[in-house]
């Protein structure tokens, strides 16, 4: 319900602020209205943050100044990403096929790596994976029946003690 009044009332407040005789910040054209004032330009030291993402998952986010990040390319972005311990563990090690950057200038940057990554290679079948798991289950079990029979003990002992 404020949205059509909003303009209208930062016109008077702007209109109020230019009506003080001494003005102590020179950022502003006091002479204009307050919609022909320039709009706000970002520090060039603000960091913004270069996102990576290897086969559709996230992999990194890099932050840096403004001045480096809007003149990225695609190889500097992938050198920068290659210093990530992340990306050295998770991508580097395999063949790289595709790479892809993205550049919204002050706002976002995101580098798409697209890998070879080798299925994974299990010691054991499937069926010798859940029967290993079946007897680590009844292991754990057998455990918290022996615990609750020694506890049973103890708490015996003492009762008998007591009287």
């Amino acid at each position: 319900a404020l949205a059509p009044i909003a303009p209208h009332f930062a016109s008077e407040l702007w209109a109020g602020f230019t009506s003080i005789p001494v003005k102590h910040i020179q950022d502003f054209d006091w002479s204009k209205g307050v919609f022909h004032q320039p709009w706000p330009e970002l520090d060039q030291t603000f960091n913004l943050t270069l996102r990576v993402l290897a086969n559709n998952k996230s992999m990194a986010e890099i932050p840096m100044a403004r001045w480096k990040f809007n003149e990225l390319t695609l190889d500097e972005a992938f050198d920068i990403a290659c210093h990530d311990n992340n990306m050295q563990d998770n991508v580097l090690p395999y063949d790289i096929t595709d790479k892809r950057f993205k550049l919204v200038e002050d706002f976002d940057a995101c580098l798409e790596i697209k890998f070879d990554a080798p299925d994974k290679v299990y010691d054991e079948s499937f069926e010798d994976f859940k029967e290993r798991q079946r007897q680590e289950k009844a292991a754990a079990k057998a455990a918290k029946e022996e615990r609750k029979r020694l506890r049973a003990e103890k708490i015996k002992l003492m009762e008998e003690a007591e009287s």
